[in-house]
């Protein structure tokens, strides 16, 4: 499914995605519509080339039960290009990657310009020691796992995209667009990526990251009685202000063996735990409701609107008008 192929000649353009059973189609479908709209406005000697390498040359199915026919086999696809992308999929991150991709990238990080991957593909570069030292995302479900899986990784659950030279890994799956918009930015300037951008009715520039998308809450391990207790008493009285000494008091223990129970069990603190769950009740309030924001300030406990909005900016990189904007009802 070639966007365009010129046989025997080393174009500067050309990319590779590599794909796997039960890839996830948007992850490909996504960025190759990116890079063959912008191939309508530029120079025919300057325009993209597109590979989809297949660890094998059968029939490939998504998750969506799409069916693809790759352009090659990784035994045969050669060394030819600029870009090499790994699409994700919903099974990649708790299965074993295909060795002939894994084995592939590793020789072929060493020739290309760039490579990276879409949503969870991030894990096949995880596999082949290409990001090791590096930053990077994936999608935010995912983020957790694939720090734990690749240590020496820095992991930002909250970027659409991370672009830490020759790597570049994109959050979940639509991310990807954003990705590909950004190496046509970086290869033919601005116009033209606000170009494709307008002619995909995508935005150029998404405000926010996927942590918007994300619930802020984490769950306990154990389910450890005083933390199933502390939990309820801020979900029932999230209006309140839910000081240290009042917690200390309403769970009869020490706010000190409090945090600390707090931080074994769900990796924060009180306090961290109480701020998210103030703006899970704010995101859903905003969402379902036209409250004016000093009153979803209040009903969720942030008491003003001042503060509601430098948590909302903090945490989400939007204000609570564009979070409603973009999620409301």
């Amino acid at each position: 499914m070639a966007v365009e192929t010129h046989a025997w000649r080393k174009p500067v353009r050309r990319i590779a995605f590599l794909v796997f059973p039960n890839f996830q189609a948007l992850d490909l479908a996504g960025p190759l519509d990116v890079f063959a709209e912008a191939n309508g406005l530029v120079p025919a000697d300057d325009r993209y080339e597109i590979v989809v390498i297949g660890p094998t040359p059968d029939i490939l199915q998504a998750s969506n039960g799409m069916q693809l026919v790759p352009d090659i086999c990784v035994g045969a696809a050669g060394d030819q290009y600029e870009t090499i992308l790994v699409v994700g999929g919903p099974d990649v991150p708790t299965s074993q990657p295909d060795k002939r991709l894994v084995s592939y990238l590793c020789e072929q990080a060493l020739h290309v310009r760039r490579y990276g991957s879409i949503c969870t593909g991030a894990f096949y570069l995880g596999a082949a020691g290409l990001l090791n030292g590096k930053k990077a995302t994936t999608h935010w479900q995912a983020a957790p796992l694939l720090a734990k899986k690749f240590p020496s990784v820095s992991i930002d659950p909250d970027p659409l995209f991370i672009y830490d030279e020759p790597l570049i890994t994109s959050a979940g799956v639509t991310a990807g667009i954003d990705l590909a918009l950004a190496l046509v930015q970086q290869d033919f300037g601005s116009g033209i990526s606000l170009a494709v951008a307008r002619k995909l009715i995508v935005v150029a520039h998404r405000l926010g990251g996927q942590l918007q998308y994300s619930p802020s809450l984490v769950v306990s391990k154990s389910g450890n009685e005083k933390i199933e207790r502390f939990k309820t008493h801020v979900e029932r009285n999230i209006r309140d202000e839910l000081s240290n000494a009042a917690l200390a008091r309403a769970l009869g223990i020490s706010f000190r063996h409090l945090s600390r129970l707090v931080q074994d069990e769900m990796g924060i603190t009180p306090i961290e735990y109480i701020r998210r769950a103030r703006l899970d009740t704010a995101r859903e309030v905003l969402a379902n409701t036209k409250l004016p924001l000093k009153v979803v300030a209040h009903e969720s406990g942030f008491g003003t609107v001042e503060k509601l909005s430098r948590a909302f900016k903090t945490r989400f990189g939007v204000t609570p008008i564009q979070y409603r904007s973009s999620f409301g009802s």
